[in-house]
């Protein structure tokens, strides 16, 4: 059986009917049924979805800050340059940031919304790349680097971040799971366009670096430590232009990431337990390609620094 993006064998809906039926009554005859022990049933589903099917994953939730009140020629318009933004940031991950998403197929593992969508990424740390490399595209429609006349009839476009880690499976031709539940609870949540992280995934951070913080001083040489990238190709290191290469005579690298705050903002419910939100804020130096090739280093921010709570 092939593996769908990020390692997950994919669940067929067929397959769980066949034990549906092998564990219950599709039609129900017998009054005495509808008080029978699922406990079978139960038993054969958590087999099913075993490890290889369902697993921890980070969730990158992207949403058009106010879609719904543009008027139509404009809606018809904003997906095309979404899904034009997230090409970009696939293709500048791959280029970039090879040693992070050299077993990753974004294309494939993207949840489209209408208005945004969910990537399905191994690592909180990975989602937290990919949304920087959108958001540097981002910067450029926005700055009328690219299509001026779509920015000058569109004006700008706002995307606000949320990143969640936890299970995911992948059903046929689409991906289910707390990670994506949650990631959309936090977003319908924010009214202040920031970028939102689930207590899970900064939690990740704290347990595999010291803290998102730790970014700040983060070289790629602790790349292969994080146990997730352990199967990793290390060949790809030097390419990964977040992370520089960390020198014996220059302990403290000259990190991309400039400035990264983190604060708890509140805690709302999910599933019927509570959800820890933090409110994430980054500054960040990235390279942007102009016309005829030219360089440009630049400043992407992510996030905001209002910490107000999340809207009830």
């Amino acid at each position: 059986m092939n593996s769908t993006p990020n390692n997950l064998v994919p669940a067929h809906l067929d397959e769980l009917l066949l034990l549906l039926r092998d564990t219950d009554l599709e039609t129900n005859v017998d009054d005495a049924a509808s008080t029978g022990d699922p406990s079978d049933l139960v038993a054969a589903f958590g087999k099913y979805f075993s490890a290889s099917r369902e697993s921890t994953r980070a969730v990158l939730g992207l949403d058009i800050y106010k879609y719904s009140k543009y008027d139509s020629d404009r809606q018809r318009l904003i997906p095309v340059l979404f899904q034009y933004l997230h090409l970009q940031a696939r293709t500048r991950c791959i280029a970039h940031e090879r040693y992070l998403f050299q077993n990753s197929d974004l294309e494939q593992s993207f949840v489209p919304t209408g208005d945004g969508g969910f990537q399905i990424l191994d690592t909180p740390l990975h989602a937290l790349v990919f949304a920087i490399y959108f958001q540097l595209h981002l910067h450029a429609y926005n700055a009328s680097y690219v299509f001026p006349k779509l920015r000058r009839y569109l004006g700008p476009l706002t995307i606000r971040y949320a990143a969640t880690y936890d299970k995911i499976f992948h059903l046929d031709s689409n991906f289910f799971g707390a990670a994506i539940i949650n990631n959309a609870r936090i977003l319908a949540r924010d009214t202040l366009n920031r970028f939102l992280f689930d207590s899970a995934s900064v939690g990740w951070f704290e347990e595999r670096i010291g803290s998102l913080e730790t970014l700040t001083v983060f070289g790629n040489d602790e790349l292969p430590l994080i146990h997730e990238l352990a199967g990793y190709d290390p060949s790809y290191l030097d390419s990964a232009v977040l992370f520089p290469i960390r020198r014996p005579v220059k302990p403290l690298v000259n990190s991309a990431f400039r400035v990264v705050a983190v604060q708890k903002i509140g805690t709302i419910s999910a599933k019927g337990s509570e959800l820890d939100v933090y409110n994430a804020y980054l500054q960040v130096k990235v390279t942007r390609v102009l016309g005829g090739g030219r360089r440009k280093p630049v400043i992407v921010t992510l996030g905001n620094l209002n910490t107000a709570g999340i809207a009830e």
